[in-house]
């Protein structure tokens, strides 16, 4: 996303305007939304992008958003259009929390791509261990991958 702007017309059901930049392309194009989630960084200390309207020349009109760090429940994005910044392991979990919650529409912005993997395995295999069932995916990843 390169600027986020409040809508001017007052009586749309989409308060916010994302224009977000397609890289490969370098194609533009225009989202609206109810809500806007910024999903970048660790949960614990907000990594914040400079995004024009968002978080720099902000404004009274600034639009409603966001850190993933202050989402608490589904109903912060229940019966909203939602826009996801982000497809992490955590604008994926906020994503599927929209679908669930029931967000109206959700939409996720995505600079280079995802790589996604399901919350819990169920007998899985690697380096001749069996994980057996509802294994959390962050719980293999911090105990196989970053003790290595």
């Amino acid at each position: 996303m390169t600027k986020l702007d409040l809508n001017s017309d007052k009586n749309s059901a989409y308060k916010h305007i994302a224009t977000i930049l397609h890289i490969p392309t370098n194609t533009t194009y225009t989202l609206k939304a109810q809500k806007v989630v910024v999903t970048t960084g660790l949960h614990v200390l907000p990594n914040i992008p400079p995004i024009e309207g968002l978080t720099i020349n902000k404004t009274p009109e600034t639009p409603e958003w966001i850190h993933s760090s202050s989402y608490k429940s589904r109903e912060q994005l229940k019966g909203k259009k939602v826009l996801v910044l982000g497809c992490g392991e955590t604008g994926m979990d906020v994503g599927y929390e929209s679908v669930l919650a029931p967000a109206e529409k959700v939409w996720m912005g995505v600079r280079s791509g995802f790589l996604s993997f399901p919350k819990v395995l169920n007998n899985f295999r690697v380096l001749g261990a069996t994980f057996d069932g509802a294994l959390p995916i962050d719980g293999l990843i911090t105990n196989l991958f970053e003790t290595a």
